[in-house]
């Protein structure tokens, strides 16, 4: 996986996490509770309390990752996040990362 992709990916991921108002923080800590009880499967006490540190804490997860693991990462985000404040979002994301990914890829 080029750079590229990665980003691209990743800015998908923090777009479709974050708004114009303060909602997006409980989405972030939503967002790094089920990525480490349901994906990773560590103590959940490892996730920061603050919103911010929870999308940090998750870009630095995110960009550790090999290439296959981020695959992974985003079908489950796709397939196990729902976003209780907006379910037409998470298809629109779940489409974008697909396309983002297969036109980047081939």
């Amino acid at each position: 996986m080029n750079d590229a992709l990665k980003n691209s990916i990743w800015n998908i991921i923090h777009l479709s996490y974050t708004n114009a108002n303060d909602v997006y923080r409980k989405r972030w800590k939503n967002l790094a509770k089920d990525i480490s009880l349901l994906f990773r499967k560590t103590p959940v006490d490892s996730i920061p309390l603050d919103g911010d540190r929870c999308r940090d804490w998750t870009r630095k997860y995110y960009y550790s990752l090999e290439w296959y693991h981020i695959y992974d990462l985003v079908e489950f985000i796709a397939d196990h996040v729902y976003d209780h404040t907006n379910e037409s979002k998470n298809v629109t994301t779940y489409r974008q990362l697909n396309s983002s990914t297969f036109s980047l890829r081939y």
